[in-house]
């Protein structure tokens, strides 16, 4: 979904857009579909049977001097045939339409929640696919069931108007080429004026989001404190006030084309032509006398009709195109082929993870030109732990994306166990990894859900979530809280949730790693919201854990804290996305290069001697302090 990239025609096609959506809600809700089709057939059906049939017959059995009790039994029988309509327009619209629409509203979202839990990574760094993602969301819901009531009235209206025009030119062939000049108004203007409407739409769209941002930062917890300890907010205002203001100029750009359209097509459509039908009828009515009053009538009121419907029709057609105007980004959206499908087939890993290899690997994200990752080589053994070391931006965590196919290679190969990871089953493939980022995420779920980060099924699950958040250091908190481990996190819908410390929802994330058998543990910056106490127990818990040689794991850390290196059997340090130095602690400490240059600036920082000389004794290391 890059800028560049062409949309292709078919998505321009108004008429196949439209199907599109109905063929997905014939598929959710085909009784919907159905009882919107006759919803409309018995609105348009009384609309035509009074106007003309009716009122024909009333008037013409008037001058034919027709039997009153026949008269009286034609509009019983039509008063019980419309109370029956009425029951179902009540029924359809007041009972059964209100809950459809739910689910309708429920479905379309899972298909949009389902496509963009698969869409690739690097879309969510793509502006434009934000663009078709969120019109996409906005609107699918409601122009689904648009596009079916309009596609409903344009088929009833159509065969409504095709009666009724037929009954005009029985009585003046004139008068029915007339009821056209309406039609080809609202459609010349219409559809001129749908367009500027979706321009101005698609103009609004980021400073919609813009504005959209700022209602969520200010109404957020999360960045409460930000807002109320700095100015910040008089730049999330300035934002904001942009963005109306942008909107306001996109409303003035269009707004003198769309009220001079508009009036012309108000004076040309409705006005002019009905009071010249009425003259017309009565003309030939009081002066040429070739036209009962009854005919009269009739004439008029099928003019009425007829201009009615065939604007409907034409109004249908244009809100059809305006529908697919926006339907264009949702299948644009859903029609997204992914580079990595999260479906993908391929080999299964047998038996224990023995290597993880990077060749030759280099990579460079969308839309840039300059690699995050040169030539990377990195070759990890079972039950070997390694550290990635080097300043922000030197793409240590981009690796590890790689690493676990977050992101595709742009040069060079990925090996597990010898193949390609491009060959195995993605979603097996991922199973192998456990994983703690920098920026892990905690859901307004129960705590235990949150290590697990699925559904509690049995008390064996409980259990092992209760040994990983002892270990983690969190279980003690959890348990003080009203419902244990069964307290909800943040207060997002629950006023019983609990709001924990940065360091407290770090600790929940570190617990994810104990909870599952992983064969390979990803530790992105793990105790940067730690203090140094519950930093030594984290890794000293690590260790015990994952130290086992029985157990087979490999262990990737990623830390600016240098003392968390000493843990690892090798660092490799990056710098502008190559490796640059790489060994052990000790021998990199010996050659006295960038590592040791780091390491010995992060020591002159350490503050707590006593931990400091307790960090020495683990780690065992002789004359170097550790930070």
């Amino acid at each position: 979904m890059k800028k560049s990239e062409p949309i292709a025609n078919i998505y321009d096609n108004t008429i196949l857009n439209n199907l599109y959506i109905l063929k997905i809600l014939i598929k959710i809700s085909p009784m919907r579909v159905i009882g919107t089709f006759i919803d409309a057939s018995v609105r348009y059906f009384g609309w035509v049977f009074y106007m003309i049939i009716f009122t024909r017959y009333i008037l013409r059995s008037l001058d034919e001097q027709i039997d009153f009790k026949q008269i009286t039994l034609f509009i019983a029988f039509s008063m019980v045939i419309f109370l029956l309509f009425e029951l179902f327009t009540a029924w359809f619209n007041q009972k059964y339409k209100p809950i459809s629409d739910q689910e309708i509203y429920y479905k379309m979202n899972r298909i949009l929640f389902d496509k963009a839990s698969s869409v690739d990574i690097s879309c969510f760094e793509n502006p434009d696919f934000y663009n078709n993602y969120t019109t996409a969301m906005s609107e699918a819901k409601e122009r689904a069931i648009l596009v079916l009531e309009s596609m409903a009235n344009l088929i009833v209206s159509t065969l409504s108007s095709i009666y009724v025009i037929y009954t005009m030119f029985t009585l003046d062939k004139f008068i029915g080429l007339l009821a056209v000049v309406p039609v080809i108004g609202s459609f010349v203007f219409g559809k001129v004026l749908n367009q500027l409407k979706y321009q101005n739409d698609m103009d609004d769209v980021p400073f919609n989001r813009q504005s959209g941002y700022v209602n969520r930062v200010v109404f957020l917890q999360k960045y409460a404190k930000e807002i109320r300890l700095s100015k910040v907010y008089h730049i999330l205002v300035a934002i904001y006030e942009a963005s109306y203001k942008g909107i306001l100029k996109n409303v003035d750009k269009y707004k003198k084309k769309s009220f001079t359209l508009g009036f012309i097509q108000s004076i040309i459509c409705y006005p002019a032509i009905f009071e010249g039908v009425w003259i017309y009828a009565i003309y030939r009515a009081l002066v040429l006398k070739n036209l009962s009053v009854a005919d009269c009538v009739v004439l008029a009121n099928a003019m009425v009709a007829a201009s009615n419907m065939l604007l409907a029709v034409m109004g249908n057609v244009l809100k059809i195109s305006e529908n697919g105007l926006y339907i264009k980004n949702f299948r644009v959206f859903l029609n997204y082929r992914e580079k990595i499908s999260e479906n993908q087939d391929g080999c299964l890993v047998e038996g224990n993870v023995h290597t993880l290899e990077f060749k030759n690997v280099s990579f460079i994200y969308d839309g840039q030109t300059k690699p995050i990752l040169q030539n990377i080589n990195i070759k990890i053994n079972s039950n070997e732990k390694i550290a990635l070391v080097g300043h922000n931006g030197a793409g240590k965590t981009t690796l590890v994306k790689l690493m676990m196919r977050l992101y595709d290679v742009t040069e060079g190969e990925i090996l597990l166990n010898g193949i390609n990871i491009k060959d195995y089953n993605l979603k097996e493939y991922r199973k192998l990894f456990g994983t703690v980022f920098q920026d892990h995420q905690i859901l307004s779920m129960s705590a235990l859900e949150n290590v697990f980060m699925s559904e509690i099924s049995n008390e064996d699950q409980r259990n092992t979530g209760i040994d990983a958040m002892k270990k983690s250091g969190i279980y003690e908190k959890l348990m003080s809280l009203k419902n244990g481990l069964d307290t909800v996190l943040t207060r997002e819908f629950d006023e019983e949730g609990a709001v924990l410390s940065g360091g407290e929802l770090q600790k929940i994330a570190i617990a994810r790693i104990f909870a599952n058998s992983n064969s390979i543990i990803v530790l992105d910056e793990p105790s940067s919201a730690l203090d140094p106490i519950a930093e030594f127990n984290m890794y000293e818990t690590f260790t015990k854990t994952f130290g086992d040689q029985e157990q087979s794991k490999m262990v990737v850390l990623i830390s600016h804290r240098l003392s968390s290196a000493v843990l690892a059997d090798k660092v490799y340090v990056l710098e502008n996305g190559k490796v640059v130095e790489q060994g052990s602690h000790e021998e990199l400490i010996k050659t006295n290069g960038k590592y040791g240059d780091m390491f010995r600036k992060q020591a002159k920082n350490y503050i707590d001697e006593k931990i400091h000389l307790k960090m020495n004794k683990f780690y065992d290391i002789e004359g170097e302090a550790v930070c």
